[in-house]
Formats: C-alpha cells, structure tokens, sequence
C-alpha cells in the first residue's frame, strides 16, 4: 500500500460506508479490514484497521451489494476501469468489462477467486480536472487504494499517455486508444525478461492511416481538408495521412475548443475542399460537426463536399446524433475490420442478457470486453508462474496468450483450462469477440486491418 499518495483525495464514500472504530477493527493483513469496512481500508502498523481517502469519481458496480456488504466478499480481487460516465459509448464499454467480471467471477468455486469491478469516471464533475488530470488521480487511487492488479482503459489516447507517464506500478490495457504514438512510449523493445505494461486490444492507428489513404487515393479526391481534435490521436493521425498522401493537395485545421471549431467550420466551408476528414475522439463532436456542415449555417458552403470520418464514429452515438438522414449519402468512415464470428455474435447475446440492450452498434465494446479478459488470464499466469503479481508479472503473462491450445474469451469455461496450462508452464492461443489476439512479441501489438463503412438504412455496414 501506498497510503501517502492518496493524501488529500475528498474523503468522500467509494463504497457508501465509513469506518468507524467498532470491536472489529483489530487486524493482522490488509484484507481483514477490507473484508469488514470496504476497499477504503487496511491494516495499520499498530494492527488496527485505518481509513483510507476514498475517491467520489471511483464506485464498485459488482458485486452489487459490496457497498453494504464488503465482509461477504473475502480477498475479492477488484478490476478497474476508466470511462467517461457521461458518454455512452463508455458506459457501455464499462458494462462489457463487468460481463467479463461477472463471467470470471460465476467460476469462483473452480478458479478459487472471487472478482469484482470498480468503475471510475474521467468526464467532468464538480472538481472540475482535466481528462488527464482525472485519470491519473484515478489510476494512483486504483493502485494504491483498490489494489487492482490492471486496469482497463483509459479509453482515449491523451488519457492513456498521461496516465503511463504519471503513474507506474501499473498494468494498462486501453480498448480503444489508438494513437501510434502510444507504441513508442513503453519499452521500445519488449522481451520476456522487460514486457511493456501498456498494452491495447485495438489496432494502432498506422493501420487506419492506410486505409484512410488508399480510400481517398482510390476516388480520385484531388482537394482534402483534415480538421483534427488537437491531442495525441487527432494529431497522428492526421500527420500519418498527410505524409502518405502524394497526388492530394492536404490543408489542415487543428481545433481545441468548440470556438476553435465554429472558425475553422467557416474556413472549410470557404475553402475549395472536395471532401473534409474530420478526426475526433468524440462522437457526440463528430455528429455536430456534421449537422453545422449539412444543416447548419454553413450547409450551403458545405453543399458539394463529402466527408470521411474514423473508427470513432463508427457507432450508434453518431448515427442517432446526425439530424438531417440525407447526410449520410455523403459520408464514409473506417474501423477496424469486423469480425464475422461466433465469438462477436456471443458477446454481444452475452451482453444483452446481462443488461437488456443491444450493443452491436457501439464502438470497441468486444474490445473492451477482451481487455478484461486477457487481465484475467494474466492474473492467472502470474499467479501460477510468478513470485507476484506485478504488473511486470502481469505482463509477462500477457505474452503467453497468443500460442498454444485455443481458448476464448466468449467461453467462460475457458479459463480454467488456461490455468491449468499455466500451473504446466504453457501458453494458450485466445481468440476474443473483437478478433485473434495474437500479440506481436517484438511489439506487444495487435496487427489487423481496417475498413470503410457507409451508413444504409440507419445501420453501419461495410461499403461496397
């Protein structure tokens, strides 16, 4: 525990409970306190059970009753991830996650663990931090707090960058943070003996780049105007495509606030672009953007352009957030190549029998789900294998998914037969809902492909 670090967090109820000195504090380890008073707590050098600063922005969401009952859940070892509570698509990633939770936690009497999920949100609240600001506060109190062994997420590429370079002792597993800028910050050369701890279940944006030139390349687009969300994603992207592109004559406009946006709208509008690559991370931005350029005051200016957009867009949020449908006749997108499965197919019923919704249409969700799962696994690895669970530990078991006998994330049951090669020293070979996890051990990456999508009848499908 590093109990000086979250000095001066608001003392403020994680759990709903408050410790108070009863008959049963005295304590000979952490989890004797855990047990009776919630996360927030550990056992003081005096053997005494002490409170700990809870973090607001931080809640348990399984086991439900954990708030009023921590006693009922003895060593329960704690998931956490990062969203943005006020996106949907995040809380629908933060749900996916917990059905990987539920899933592992629903084997407890034949894995001999018990697992749990604490969610924290990095949008904004009363306190009024920045994203990043928010999210390396929440990953120190997630390591020193809740002792979670990885945490899923942050989602986006800004977060997952200042969370790495803030906070270490950690093992981050991002779903959706793309940027390729992200492949250079962790160790540059991973090896059994030094795994990097920063690891994604998407592909890194090279490979968006690519498609996003041969799209444009193959239709002849002569004028391109890129506006891009300042940040680590936006920026890469954008820079990537530029470089790429040899025949296209490439105006950029970086924005960092909806005022920065409004001017650059007008300076699009006015300029002689065929098509406008928008890139943002937000969904919510990307669909107001285009009903600004296609509905708005500019939508004369906007009259005879086309628009791609990236992997962020392609999902529900967007499509439901477009006001004028003839719109979409001019709009094209990519995302990471869609997996025809059984796998997808399961996560998604998976899903939909734990929370009632339908969650095709929400991006990164399958991958948010396997984040989850290969912590899950690597928790096992170094378990059997390790001398502790490190994030290094962690790592090291993160290198042994992608070879040996076949496992899936979508078979709950698979994982005790993952422990079971591991306990031998073997490896297993996972597929995921979101594709083959197959990590590059000179990278410690996914390679994948990518592609375009047009929207048809209200739903994403790939162009034809």
């Amino acid at each position: 525990m590093r109990s000086e670090v979250v000095i001066g967090f608001a003392a403020l109820a994680l759990v709903g409970c408050t410790l108070q000195r009863t008959e049963v504090d005295e304590c000979q380890r952490d989890s004797d306190c855990r047990e009776a008073f919630g996360v927030a707590s550990l056992c003081g050098a005096d053997g005494y059970c002490e409170l700990l600063e809870d973090e607001p922005r931080c809640t348990v969401t399984y086991p439900a009753d954990y708030e009023d009952s921590p006693g009922l859940y003895p060593d329960m070892v704690l998931v956490g991830t990062i969203i943005d509570q006020d996106n949907t698509v995040h809380r629908a990633r933060a749900r996916a996650v917990q059905v990987a939770v539920q899933d592992a936690d629903d084997q407890r009497s034949t894995l001999g663990q018990r697992f749990g999920l604490v969610v924290c949100n990095n949008g904004d609240t009363a306190d009024s931090l920045t994203q990043a600001e928010a999210s390396i506060r929440i990953a120190t109190w997630l390591r020193d707090v809740a002792e979670v062994p990885f945490i899923v997420g942050p989602a986006s590429s800004d977060a997952t960058a200042a969370v790495f370079g803030a906070v270490d002792d950690i093992l981050l597993i991002s779903p959706s943070a793309s940027s390729e800028a992200l492949t250079t910050i962790d160790v540059t050369e991973p090896t059994d003996a030094n795994p990097g701890r920063l690891w994604r279940t998407t592909v890194p944006d090279t490979a968006q780049a690519a498609r996003l030139v041969a799209d444009i390349e193959a239709r002849g687009i002569a004028r391109l105007a890129i506006v891009y969300l300042e940040g680590t994603y936006g920026e890469g992207l954008s820079q990537q495509v530029e470089a790429a592109l040899t025949g296209t004559d490439v105006r950029t406009y970086a924005f960092a606030s909806a005022s920065d946006l409004g001017m650059r709208v007008t300076e699009v509008g006015a300029s002689d672009a065929q098509e406008v690559l928008f890139i943002s991370s937000d969904a919510a931005q990307i669909a107001s953007f285009i009903n600004t350029a296609t509905a708005g005051a500019s939508a004369d200016d906007f009259a005879s352009k086309t628009f791609l957009l990236t992997d962020a867009a392609a999902n529900d949020t967007f499509i439901g957030g477009v006001s004028d449908l003839a719109a979409f006749g001019r709009i094209r997108g990519t995302r990471p190549a869609q997996p025809d499965s059984d796998q997808l197919a399961t996560f998604i019923n998976q899903y939909e029998l734990r929370f009632g919704e339908d969650v095709a249409g929400l991006s990164f969700t399958p991958n948010a789900f396997d984040a989850a799962w290969i912590g899950l696994y690597a928790f096992f690895w170094a378990r059997a294998n390790e001398a502790d669970l490190s994030p290094i530990s962690l790592a090291r078991g993160l290198r042994r998914l992608s070879s040996g006998i076949a496992v899936s994330t979508t078979n709950p049951g698979s994982i005790a037969a993952a422990r079971d090669e591991f306990a031998a020293g073997n490896g297993v070979d996972v597929t995921g809902a979101s594709g083959a996890l197959d990590f590059d051990p000179a990278t410690e990456e996914l390679t994948g492909s990518f592609e375009v999508w047009v929207v048809s009848d209200g739903m994403l499908v790939a162009a034809p």
